[in-house]
């Protein structure tokens, strides 16, 4: 009979899986996603080399929050930069450069504030609130203004729709993580396990239907 760690530990590696399939998909559509977007394929280049990172330092017992530190950054760089490109056909994307830099004094304090070894809680609670809103604001402005002939066949359509599912997911959980790290070591694990390794499930397989669609750019 399963138990609650048993279902933790299966989403994990189940998320982790998930990982290549993304990789998998970006290396059949690497032409196409290229010419989409180039910092998107990077940032999925930085994913897969972040999460062996993290599977190996789960096996091996090592701390790795200043992996996570630095992930923070690279990837609300990358995402931003994928955002940006999107609505500078539109208008002035000022806001999207000004925020990077926002972020990483953001990051700057997190690391002053908590260090190599505990979890970035400012950083990733910011990130999820602002791709939380550059997501719903790009269905939004998509909608409004009917600027994608066909949405639901879009690539961004699909990349859109598994940010706004991830972040939104778990904005809860990034905002009390170290809270939850302090308080409740025990229950930790299966809670972040399963919380957030259900939402990188989901994310991971939008992004691929996403990746996916980008054959017809």
């Amino acid at each position: 009979m399963f138990g609650v760690y048993d279902i933790a530990n299966f989403l994990k590696y189940l998320s982790f899986a998930t990982s290549f399939v993304v990789t998998f998909f970006a290396i059949l559509r690497f032409r196409s996603l290229i010419k989409f977007s180039k910092s998107l394929l990077i940032y999925f280049g930085v994913v897969i080399f972040v999460e062996i990172i993290n599977y190996i330092s789960s096996q091996l017992s090592i701390n790795n929050f200043i992996v996570f530190h630095l992930f923070s950054i690279a990837e609300f760089t990358l995402l931003s930069l994928f955002y940006a490109s999107f609505f500078r056909k539109y208008f002035n994307v000022i806001l999207f450069y000004l925020n990077i830099a926002v972020f990483l004094a953001i990051a700057i304090f997190d690391y002053r504030a908590n260090g190599s070894l505990l979890i970035d809680d400012y950083s990733i609670s910011y990130e999820a609130f602002i791709f939380t809103v550059y997501s719903l604001y790009f269905f939004y402005f998509v909608l409004k203004n009917l600027v994608l002939e066909d949405l639901v066949n879009s690539p961004i359509f699909w990349i859109n729709t598994g940010i706004l599912v991830y972040f939104a997911g778990n904005l809860f959980l990034f905002t009390f993580s170290k809270y939850i790290l302090s308080n409740y070591v025990l229950e930790e694990f299966p809670l972040w396990s399963m919380m957030h390794s259900f939402f990188n499930i989901i994310y991971n397989v939008l992004l691929s239907a996403g990746v996916w669609k980008t054959r017809q750019v």
